[in-house]
């Protein structure tokens, strides 16, 4: 069974739409790439497989029950090698209970761009390049409602993932607390949310159009029925979220550029300009 078929068997039981469904795939894949693999393209314009998605749909539309699969997907905890005293002193002073170390950097439920700065450069990655080790700083962002990340008084938070989604590195001045910084980041996030929430925070330019042109917005606008309640998982289902947590966990140490061939180029070229392309 190849890792998509897993994870549409996994998915089997879930009455979300079936391109909800899709774009979760994509973006876990994505997600599981890092800044690891890229296409074919200058060092100064890389072209690397994050997203930012946002499944917008009325409620009951299986919005959260895809990023639930997303989130324990990637949740693949690793060693944590710091002393034990670290790891408490650390979740002393955020005030909550030691957390297991995870293999894939994801931000928390709701966070500050204070917050997110500590979180971001707190354990940079190593990639080996022609020209020399680099370090860099992957995050993914997997939220049940995307109003919990663009609210009002974080607007800095949104500028800085507006800068980041296309892997630049990230500054900000302060007037009283000195600079940010964050080298070489990769984001992906993927989140729900309903039409009325959206447009609420469009109106008030918490997206704004730059965040926007950035997204990818995959609409539904009702599932084929209602569900009440979701079978446990079966055997076979167990062990294909098993297969696919073995894939991803291989998945986090590919390195690799993507060649692309002509007629590839020449498709995408064509279909950018194309009258009917989507801006």
């Amino acid at each position: 069974m190849t890792n998509k078929e897993c994870w549409e068997l996994s998915m089997r039981d879930v009455l979300a739409p079936p391109h909800f469904k899709q774009w979760g795939w994509w973006f876990t894949v994505g997600s599981a790439l890092e800044r690891r693999v890229q296409l074919e393209a200058s060092a100064d314009y890389p072209i690397l497989a994050n997203q930012y998605v946002t499944l917008v749909g009325d409620p009951g539309t299986g919005k959260g029950l895809v990023t639930d699969k997303i989130k324990a997907l990637l949740a693949i905890e690793v060693e944590d090698k710091r002393p034990p005293a670290v790891r408490l002193s650390e979740a002393a002073a955020a005030g909550r209970a030691p957390r297991p170390k995870l293999l894939f950097n994801m931000a928390p439920d709701s966070i500050t761009y204070e917050a997110f700065l500590v979180n971001i450069n707190k354990e940079p990655k190593l990639l080996k390049t022609p020209a020399g080790p680099v370090f860099n700083s992957p995050m993914c962002f997997i939220l049940d409602e995307l109003t919990s990340l663009f609210v009002e008084k974080q607007e800095r938070l949104g500028t800085a993932l507006l800068t980041m989604w296309n892997g630049k590195d990230y500054s900000n001045d302060t007037k009283h607390s000195g600079s940010d910084f964050v080298h070489k980041p990769v984001i992906n996030m993927i989140a729900g949310t309903t039409p009325d929430s959206l447009r609420k925070v469009t109106n008030n330019d918490l997206v704004g159009t730059g965040m926007s042109s950035r997204m990818i917005f995959v609409y539904s606008a009702r599932t084929a029925k209602r569900q009440v309640f979701i079978p446990p998982a079966d055997a076979g289902q167990v062990r294909a979220e098993k297969q696919m947590r073995d894939w991803l966990l291989g998945l986090s140490k590919v390195q690799a550029t993507l060649k692309v061939s002509s007629e590839a180029r020449d498709w995408a070229e064509h279909y950018a300009n194309s009258p009917g392309f989507v801006r």
